[in-house]
């Protein structure tokens, strides 16, 4: 497994592997590398002295990218990401496996603007979500709850300017 992890780091970081000539970057400088680009740190680094990276050069990482529908832009609407996204959870949710299950959406923003205006623009981004899941899924009242927390909850890492920040989360439970 630390073979695998290590060169997943190497192709990460983007480092020459040529045959017979191992890795053009000495280990420290690999370490470094792979730490400043996905703020990764490897065992058997010395990073002590290195600071991490500025949150917003962070991204989500593949749990945060199922649980959230992120906005591009500072608008509403759906890009084709987004659309793609709810397509593929509008299938899972009429799945035997979640044909019970019902969605609470929560809206969020990054905090460029008035908070009022945030919490205003998150909520339409919900509704934006809840409609379409709404006009895909077989029993449109699975959408149980559309929510707005506007700035008040950054993603955890992220700047509360960051980009990530706008988004829409996705909770689901027991329709029971």
């Amino acid at each position: 497994m630390k073979h695998i992890a290590f060169l997943s780091s190497l192709l990460l970081a983007g480092a020459v592997l040529a045959p017979g000539q191992g890795v053009s970057l000495t280990s420290q400088q690999l370490c470094e590398k792979v730490f400043e680009q996905y703020g990764l740190r490897s065992e058997g680094c010395d990073l002590e002295d290195t600071p991490t990276p500025p949150a917003d050069t962070r991204t989500p990482d593949a749990e945060m990218r199922e649980n959230h529908v992120f906005f591009a832009s500072g608008g509403t609407g759906l890009d084709a990401g987004a659309l793609a996204q709810i397509s593929v959870l509008a299938d899972v949710l009429q799945s035997p496996l979640m044909q019970n299950a019902c969605l609470r959406l929560v809206g969020h923003s990054d905090s460029s603007g008035p908070a009022e205006q945030n919490r205003q623009i998150a909520l339409e981004r919900a509704q934006a979500v809840a409609n379409e899941l709404r006009r895909r899924l077989a029993a449109p009242e699975r959408v149980r709850e559309v929510a707005s927390e506007g700035e008040d909850q950054p993603l955890p890492g992220f700047k509360p300017t960051s980009r990530h920040n706008r988004r829409v989360a996705l909770f689901a439970k027991s329709c029971n």
